[in-house]
């Protein structure tokens, strides 16, 4: 009896190490590229990788006595954004799609060693006139970052096209297979596997092989996340026209992802197709809280920049599509790409539109004042003021935001609030104690919006006011604080502060202040 046991405990014991990962076998359904005309099969329980656009970085440039503000981007990134196609990704599995475009410009001015400014950089791009073995294998190795080889091996791996192995590394587990259509179009997809043995990953990337296809590039039908309403008519822009390029680069080959124009923003998604409704109401949204936000605080420059915003469909994606460190938030704008997110994982569609406002207004001020600095105190307590707002119609009604006061009630009533200190806090010091300094930034820009009528024998009208001439003027943020408040004593202010939040009736007042123009 003992040793029927045991030959079943080793049977039991040999078939689980014999067996393949379940992450190497191949899904049913294709997938496709569709700006390449590429389809192919994934491996089991695959997800793309969203391309997130890249990282700006400021540089200051002095010549004599012109100053000059430039726009940079790290060199490496920038031949990888036209180069990478797409990624997948599952527990084992890492497959990532490229196009052999061209190879990394010379005689290019980099900044630091790394950064490059991008029209510089697209002067310097060379076509290749022949991709031969000597400049297939130098793309190659500035992809992987290692010496390749060109190995002819499985020649009947594929019958649609040609396929030559890439050879470089040593992990066996790491494959690089070039792919060659009729029309000569080529193509590398890297494979890194993981958790098997080299004889099943090996199996599996044959297996992988032989169902790719390329086809002729088809035209991408517009979303049906689009609302009609919006669309932009006429006209566009280069530089729209240019931030549309780059979204479509960034969801055209990720599966389930799509975008939607409307006249001033880009939204991309992966919401499911059940979400469809909500998409057009986001981007509706969207307009009608732009001309708000243009009539509250006209802008001082000409915006022709394109806001794009992004809605990962789940949690878990909105935290790895936004910065490390800002995974506690709901929503964020991120003014080195370009972009703001907002996750759309709560059900509360409400609280989503007032996140939504909350990040726009910071997109919005971003590009209304010239890309200039703003104290934190202006900015958080603007964007929260919008938050929480009343909308009927065309009207909209800035209102007293009941979780802000239930935060600040134990701090109004031991006055414990030092505006100077507050006005003066850099943006780790706001974030370090965020639920507070939020609340008490909103607090003061709404006492300046809705209640200033109450102090006509006052300067407390012309704050907001002398804040945005100084930010415009491109003061620092200690400037811009000092311009604001220049003549106005502030333990007078504070104590004004404090009387008015005790008041009912000095509330009630404000309430009933209209300050948001209609449209």
């Amino acid at each position: 009896m003992n040793k029927i046991i045991y030959f079943c405990l080793v049977l039991l014991t040999f078939s689980t190490y014999a067996r393949a990962p379940k992450e190497y076998s191949l899904g049913r359904t294709d997938t496709k590229l569709n700006t390449e005309g590429i389809s192919f099969k994934p491996f089991r329980d695959m997800e793309p990788e969203q391309i997130k656009p890249l990282e700006e970085q400021r540089y200051t440039m002095t010549r004599g006595t012109e100053v000059k503000k430039v726009i940079a981007f790290d060199f490496n990134a920038l031949w990888m954004r036209d180069n990478k196609i797409a990624s997948y990704k599952n527990n084992l599995v890492t497959l990532d799609f490229y196009k052999l475009n061209y190879l990394p410009p010379k005689n290019v001015q980099l900044i630091n060693n790394i950064h490059v400014i991008e029209e510089n950089y697209k002067k310097a791009i060379k076509p290749v006139d022949k991709w031969d073995e000597s400049t297939t294998l130098a793309w190659l190795e500035q992809v992987t970052g290692k010496k390749c080889k060109l190995v002819d091996k499985h020649p009947k791996l594929s019958y649609l096209l040609k396929t030559m192995f890439v050879e470089y590394g040593q992990d066996p587990t790491t494959f690089g297979i070039l792919l060659t259509s009729k029309d000569n179009r080529t193509y590398f997809a890297h494979l890194k596997m993981s958790g098997g043995e080299f004889k099943d990953a090996d199996r599996a990337m044959q297996s992988f092989v032989k169902y790719i296809k390329i086809d002729k590039v088809k035209t991408v039908k517009s979303s049906s996340f689009q609302s009609s309403k919006f669309r932009p008519s006429g006209n566009i822009s280069p530089e729209y026209q240019k931030t549309v390029d780059a979204v479509k680069k960034q969801v055209l080959n990720s599966k389930g992802w799509w975008f939607a124009q409307t006249n001033n923003y880009i939204l991309k998604s992966n919401m499911e197709i059940k979400k469809k409704s909500f998409a057009k109401k986001v981007q509706t949204h969207l307009e009608f809280i732009r001309s708000v936000y243009e009539k509250f605080i006209p802008p001082i420059v000409k915006i022709s920049a394109v806001s794009v915003l992004t809605i990962p469909n789940t949690q878990q994606e909105y935290k790895n599509y936004i910065p490390a460190g800002f995974e506690w938030s709901a929503g964020i704008w991120m003014p080195g790409r370009k972009e703001l997110a907002v996750a759309s994982f709560t059900r509360d569609e409400k609280q989503l539109l007032g996140v939504l406002r909350h990040e726009a207004f910071h997109q919005y001020i971003f590009y209304a004042t010239g890309e200039k600095r703003i104290p934190v105190w202006y900015n958080e307590g603007h964007a929260d003021l919008f938050q929480s707002i009343k909308q009927s119609g065309s009207k909209v009604t800035l209102i007293e935001d009941y979780n802000h006061l239930r935060i600040l009630a134990p701090l109004f009533k031991r006055k414990s609030i030092n505006i100077k200190n507050h006005i003066a806090l850099n943006h780790n010091d706001f974030y370090a104690q965020k639920e507070i300094n939020y609340s008490i930034a909103w607090s003061i820009v709404y006492y300046l919006r809705k209640a200033v009528p109450l102090y006509k024998d006052k300067r407390y009208a012309s704050v907001l006011s002398n804040a945005l001439k100084a930010i415009a003027a491109g003061d620092s943020p200690e400037k811009v604080n000092e311009k604001a408040f220049y003549g106005i004593d502030l333990d007078k202010f504070e104590n004004d502060f404090y009387a008015f939040w005790g008041s009912k009736s000095m509330r009630s007042k404000a309430q009933r202040n209209i300050v948001v123009p209609r449209r």
